[in-house]
């Protein structure tokens, strides 16, 4: 694949991920309008020609992502910070109703401390109700639980020093 067209996946609203290989050099207009629960991960480091940032301002991207710094454990995906042994939970793809995210996750015989919940990471999880945070997490980032009808109870560490914008924006069932 070396071209997404025009409007590809526009409006593909349970569309969670979409991993870009390094062979697409163009991306067509309006190619991810309209999907609000998306992650993109690229290959690539850079922005393949036709990259609209109005389709990706309000979604989380990762670029540099391969099978080295990427992996999915029961339902939550990590971008792996291999210099530091650190990883970033970048988005939750399960139905579970309650969730905890643990401290540290292994991959390659080598373990990772979990330390942030990236933008958008739990946005529009409709089944969630509960979910636990370990004190490794530092950072929570932009809407990270963004349209979570359900979310009832949420466990944030005295660790976590930085929460990011509209992180329980329309969270209507959140009540601890």
């Amino acid at each position: 694949v070396t071209s997404i067209g025009n409007y590809a996946f526009s409006s593909c609203y349970s569309l969670t991920n979409i991993v870009i290989p390094n062979s697409v050099t163009n991306i067509g207009e309006y190619a991810f309008s309209g999907c609000y629960s998306l992650t993109i991960y690229c290959e690539s480091t850079s922005k393949p020609s036709g990259w609209d940032s109005s389709w990706n301002s309000s979604r989380p991207v990762y670029f540099g992502v391969n099978e080295n710094n990427f992996v999915e454990i029961d339902n939550l995906q990590y971008i792996l910070d291999l210099e530091n042994n650190t990883a970033i939970v970048s988005r939750y793809t399960g139905i579970e109703e309650t969730v905890e995210i643990l401290s540290t996750i292994t991959h390659n015989n080598i373990e990772y401390n979990v330390t942030s919940i990236g933008n958008r990471a739990f946005s529009y999880c409709d089944s969630l109700t509960s979910i636990v945070i370990p004190n490794s997490v530092t950072s929570i980032g932009d809407s990270a639980f963004n349209n979570c009808d359900s979310l009832i109870n949420i466990v944030i560490p005295n660790s976590v020093t930085s929460i990011g914008d509209s992180v329980f924006n329309d969270c209507d069932s959140l009540t601890n």
